[in-house]
Formats: structure tokens, sequence, C-alpha cells
């Protein structure tokens, strides 16, 4: 039993630590990458404090520590719970013909971020049966006798909230003005062109200006592009 909890800590550690480089180095090459951002740039320093910590997290395991599996089971709860719904939620966040010419103009590049969250459910999942193990919580009895499961539903219906929340918010009352919004393609038009169609990403208002981030696509291109306007 003692033999299979190592091996089961070992093997959570590692992937644990290998996720963590891998996702430094995918925000790493996303860095460059041209974006319409609706607020201040990120830094690299702070923008990805994920990685840090997963590999801070896989040590721990790869010493054995038994203390910290009831935390990184319940985060990884929350984490499948959080990417599970924000990927149901995807197909719906753009038109039909703007998926259709996103696989068509660049599979790998415009579904990228997609499988980055696939991936994220998968490792999220697997990381939450393994901790889940009979070994494991086994030995968290033998080593704290008032041990108890954490309160994992209460993660599920966190993560589940952190993306309906929001979604609810933006759609009950956050409704962007139409006017804007025609206002925004029109601008769009006048500044890229008529050769693209135009799906309104995201709207700020903020001391009489107003920027809009919209994705322009045809059966040759997308792209992301940014307008600006004084209100």
């Amino acid at each position: 039993m003692t033999n299979d909890k190592g091996q089961i800590l070992t093997r959570v550690g590692i992937v644990l630590i290998a996720v963590g480089i891998l996702e430094f180095a995918y925000f790493w090459s996303t860095l460059d990458d041209p974006q319409c951002i609706l607020s201040s740039n990120p830094s690299p320093t702070s923008s990805s404090p994920g990685s840090a910590i997963l590999v801070v997290l896989g040590v721990l395991f790869l010493r054995g520590n038994l203390q910290i599996v009831p935390l990184v089971t319940w985060l990884a709860a929350l984490i499948l719970a959080y990417f599970a719904s924000n990927l149901i939620r995807l197909p719906f966040l753009f038109p039909t013909d703007f998926w259709v010419m996103a696989f068509r103009v660049d599979p790998v590049g415009n579904f990228m971020p997609t499988l980055v969250q696939i991936i994220a459910i998968a490792v999220a999942f697997w990381v939450y049966t393994q901790l889940r193990a009979a070994p494991i919580v086994s030995a968290l009895v033998r080593s704290d006798h008032s041990y108890s499961a954490p309160p994992l539903k209460l993660a599920f219906i966190l993560g589940i909230a952190l993306v309906a929340v929001p979604l609810s918010i933006k759609f009950f009352y956050l409704k962007p003005d139409s006017a804007i919004e025609a206002k925004a393609v029109e601008i769009a038009r006048i500044e890229y062109g008529d050769g693209y169609k135009y799906h309104i990403r995201g709207i700020i208002q903020s001391n009489g200006q107003i920027r809009a981030c919209l994705s322009a696509y045809n059966e040759q291109e997308l792209k992301v592009v940014p307008v600006e306007w004084e209100q």
C-alpha cells in the first residue's frame, strides 16, 4: 500500500512539473501574437503564476508530501468544472460561419487555445482521480485520524459559477448598446475594408472613449482588430 501511495504521488508530481513547464512555454509563445487587448497588456512576470505553482506542487508531491493532497484535489475539481463549463459555452461565442472559416484558414493556430483547454480538462480529471484513489485516502486517514474528504461538491459548483455568473451578468445586465456595436463595425469597415465579416468580441467605455475588439474574417484570413473612437 505504501509503495502504491508513493507511486501515485510520484506520477502526479512528474505530470504537474511537466504541465507547469509546458504552460510556461505556451504562455511565452503567445506573447508576440497580435492580440486585441481591452485592458492593459499583461506582463510576463504576473500573468502566468500558474506555471510556478504547478512546478512547486509537483516537487512537493515528489517529496511525498501528503498534506497538500486535499488542497490539490479540491483545485483539480474546481479547474475541471471551470474549463469544462467554459468549453461548453465556446461554440455560442461566435457565429457558425466564423468557426467554419477559422477551421479552413488555420485549424492549428485558431483552435490551439481550445486544445489547451481540452488538455487542461484531461489533466485535471487525471489528477483528481489519482488523488482520490484508495491508497492515497487510506494514507491520509492513517496520518490524520481526524481527516475528512474536502467538500468537493463545492469546488465543482464554484468552477461552474465562475463561468456562469459573469456570463449571466453580461447577458442580463451588461448588454452592449446596439448603436455602439453598429458604430464599431462601421469604423472597422472603414479601416480594414469591406472584404471581411465582422463580429464583436468585446467593448469597453471609459472617460468618453470607446474601444472595441472585433474578429475580421473571410475565406482567406481571420484576424482580430481593434477600433476606438470618442463618444
